[in-house]
């Protein structure tokens, strides 16, 4: 998003938590907060340690206002939302997820119902506090709309599509790991989060092996094995899953380049796994579900099961592995779904009717399309941005 910005002669500054990704080989301006690093953690999920940042950050970005006078500030997910609330300029809430579904999915099943409605009640206070809102998904921001009574559009992610991989490449990195040349590989990439699925992808696993033998599931993360330690322990095809730690782009482009099929189960609602549109992007078949999907227009990119339908996720696996033509069909169509649906135009259509809203709300000026000032503010992955004329 913010590369996209800068593209468009946009001056534009991100301002996240001191800890996490370095950002020094992009154009726009990158701030990190003041206060010390309570965690290093880059996880999902709620801590007292983000609490005690997220205070520090709400010094930092109205400091950071008084510097640059930003014609807009764009909060990304609640954190940033609240963290930015009350300031003196136009700002905009983007939402990444509703924490009305995701919030339950790290605490026990007891504190299930309280869980939804505290991330009811935590969605609304971030969708009020600012003067336009926005959703990285159709699906996300229908939901918004409905529950909470607010305008809410959808902002397509931006997204560059890599250069297609080879078979070279994929024998490769194969190689690499030890796999077989001529294995049948399934790939997950991601955090072991339970909102993420993969108990379910684990159980289509087996049914899958059961059927093919010489079928291979690859499990690439940065995130701790616990939350799902012993269900892959325990799994009947142990021997034949991989588990990879997954690292910058080098080892997510060998991750890619070895699978046949990439996996991308989802267990709640929520915005867009981005690993969704990373597979479109690398040209690799996809298998999903509906909620994953989002309600975004791509039929004929992916194939999407119904929602917690474990035979009709083990069977797409399985017909996907065993038809090349399919696969590249599949692939083909991901990639032209990306370069029409998430180019930077129409992002930057999205985000200029957003900062309109923001600036009208705010009885200010229109939002200039030729040169503005823009501040985003997030924790590498939820940030706050400023954008400067």
């Amino acid at each position: 998003m913010l590369d996209a910005l800068v593209g468009a002669g946009h001056e534009t500054h991100l301002l996240t938590y001191a800890h996490g990704q370095d950002t020094r080989s992009f154009r726009f301006n990158h701030h990190r907060a003041n206060g010390p690093s309570l965690t290093h953690s880059m996880r999902s999920g709620p801590s007292l340690a983000k609490v005690g940042q997220d205070l520090a950050l709400a010094k930092d970005v109205r400091a950071l206002v008084r510097t640059i006078a930003p014609d807009v500030v764009i909060a990304h997910h609640v954190e940033a939302a609240i963290v930015c609330a009350g300031l003196s300029c136009a700002s905009a809430f983007v939402a990444h997820t509703a924490l009305e579904w995701e919030l339950a999915s790290y605490l026990k099943p007891a504190f299930a119902g309280c869980a939804s409605a505290a991330g009811r009640a935590t969605d609304g206070m971030a969708l009020h506090a600012h003067g336009a809102c926005a959703a990285i998904a159709p699906a996300l921001a229908d939901h918004l709309k409905r529950t909470h009574r607010r305008a809410v559009r959808y902002l397509p992610l931006p997204w560059n599509v890599a250069a297609e991989s080879t078979a070279l490449a994929r024998d490769a990195a194969r190689a690499h790991y030890g796999l077989a040349r001529d294995a049948h590989v399934i790939a997950y990439l991601g955090n072991l989060d339970l909102y993420q699925g993969l108990p379910q992808l684990l159980d289509a696993f087996t049914r899958v092996h059961h059927l093919d033998s010489s079928s291979r599931l690859v499990i690439a993360t940065a995130s701790g094995q616990k939350p799902v330690a012993h269900t892959i322990d325990s799994h009947p095809a142990r021997a034949q899953i991989l588990v990879l730690s997954l690292g910058e782009e080098e080892s997510r482009a060998r991750v890619h380049a070895l699978a046949d099929v990439i996996a991308v189960p989802r267990a709640i609602q929520g915005g867009i796994p981005v690993k969704l549109l990373d597979a479109f992007a690398r040209g690799k078949a996809v298998v999903t579900v509906e909620r994953a999907v989002a309600q975004l227009r791509a039929a004929g990119s992916c194939v999407v099961c119904p929602n917690d339908d474990v035979d009709a996720f083990s069977s797409a696996l399985l017909e996907l592995l065993r038809d090349d033509a399919k696969r590249e069909s599949l692939a083909r169509n991901g990639r032209a779904y990306l370069e029409s649906a998430h180019n930077d135009g129409v992002f930057l259509a999205g985000f200029d009717a957003l900062c309109d809203d923001a600036l009208h709300q705010g009885k200010r000026a229109a939002w200039s399309t030729t040169s503005a000032s823009v501040v985003s503010v997030e924790r590498d992955r939820n940030s706050a941005g400023v954008h400067q004329p």
